[in-house]
């Protein structure tokens, strides 16, 4: 079966397990080499470090952190090791321990597809490790939800068309799971900004016959109102899917932090794997 060749799954020590049994499934499915690579957190300001006074102090407060992130690689490792073993994998453990956001970033440039968690849910937050990935890695990227099921995905797939270059540029990325898939569905939405890039007689009509020489067999809806990231999560809903596809961040990335867009509301609200491309 062809498809992505080599999976890397970034674990930040929360759901990384989970995260972790999924991407192994997947690389099993594609027949991929799996490259983990667990990121240290890094220490956050407490009471208890702000009020650390002298050098013994201070030094116990970073001590202790480190050992907490040690244990919480160790765990991820050990898990990591049973995995590969489980599925017969050739793979690859990695530890990022204070690297720069480039060298994270390169981690993600020599693989075929990079697999994290959602970002926190807090949409005043600042721009996570996830959006960096997603925006700057050149690769596309799977967002794995806590506690999905390892074994489901890519069964049933939603994408997002609307015609513009960072949803053709995900759809060409995601075509081997397309091809795979039972079942795929694309949600035309029309935004102001696109609208006349789905018009027509037969909206969609085009990707779809595209679709189809590509041995892709695909429905399309057309949907001319609503908040189009909201409409992409109804329709994957109703649709039963897996896995949802779409291009990232089709506006500026200041315009998607301060106004929303579809790509951010996807990001706060999606509880199914996303497939992002940009």
């Amino acid at each position: 079966m062809s498809g992505h060749k080599d999976i890397l799954v970034f674990l930040e020590g929360h759901d990384a397990v989970q995260r972790l049994a999924f991407a192994a499934v997947q690389a099993a499915r594609w027949k991929a080499h799996l490259t983990a690579v667990f990121i240290a957190a890094p220490m956050q300001a407490t009471l208890d470090i702000g009020f650390a006074v002298g050098e013994a102090a201070i030094r116990s407060a970073f001590e202790h952190h480190r050992g907490l992130a040690e244990t919480a690689e160790r765990t991820a490792h050990d898990a990591f090791d049973a995995l590969v073993a489980e599925h017969g994998l050739q793979a690859e453990w990695r530890y990022s321990h204070d690297e720069t956001l480039e060298r994270i970033l390169s981690h993600a440039r020599h693989c075929g597809l990079a697999m994290i968690g959602f970002p926190g849910r807090d949409a005043n937050g600042p721009a996570s490790l996830c959006e960096d990935i997603v925006l700057a890695s050149g690769r596309p990227t799977v967002l794995v939800p806590p506690g999905w099921p390892a074994e489901v995905s890519g069964r049933r797939i939603v994408v997002g068309w609307n015609g513009s270059r960072e949803s053709a540029r995900a759809l060409s990325d995601a075509m081997p799971l397309l091809e795979a898939a039972d079942a795929v569905k694309l949600v035309l939405v029309a935004e102001e900004r696109t609208a006349a890039l789905v018009a027509g007689e037969e909206p969609g009509a085009d990707i779809v016959r595209h679709l189809a020489r590509c041995g892709v067999k695909a429905s399309a809806e057309h949907v001319e109102k609503g908040n189009p990231g909201d409409v992409l999560l109804a329709r994957a809903k109703d649709f039963g899917a897996d896995l949802l596809v779409m291009g990232a961040y089709g506006h500026s990335r200041i315009t998607e932090l301060v106004f929303g867009g579809a790509t951010r509301s996807i990001l706060m609200k999606a509880a199914l794997p996303v497939f992002l491309s940009r």
